[in-house]
């Protein structure tokens, strides 16, 4: 007549031996999150980026070839909240002209 399935009863867990319970507080010392933040940042660092476009593809009016921006990024960030913003227009990116 009921279709309601069959209540487990709840069993107790067995208790981890003062051995195995060493070992994993060992692993859990092992990680430190202010490592692998910091591993986390070297990687982004070294990490290739994937444009379109081959480095250097784009010229300045001046004919100057634009630096890698990555290297600068920090710099560029601490100096833009010192300075005030600038009133210049920044200059536009053309692409090179080729032969």
């Amino acid at each position: 007549i009921f279709d309601d399935r069959p209540v487990k009863k709840k069993t107790k867990k067995p208790k981890k031996s003062i051995k195995e319970q060493r070992n994993n507080l060992k692993k859990r010392q092992k990680y430190d999150p202010r490592k692998a933040i910091e591993k986390e940042k070297r990687r982004k660092k070294k990490k290739k980026s994937k444009s379109a476009f081959p480095k250097g593809f784009f010229k300045h009016k001046k004919g100057e070839v634009e630096e890698d921006p990555s290297s600068e990024e920090a710099d560029e960030k601490t100096s833009e909240r010192e300075s005030e913003p600038e009133s210049e227009p920044e200059e536009k990116l053309l692409p090179k002209k080729q032969p």
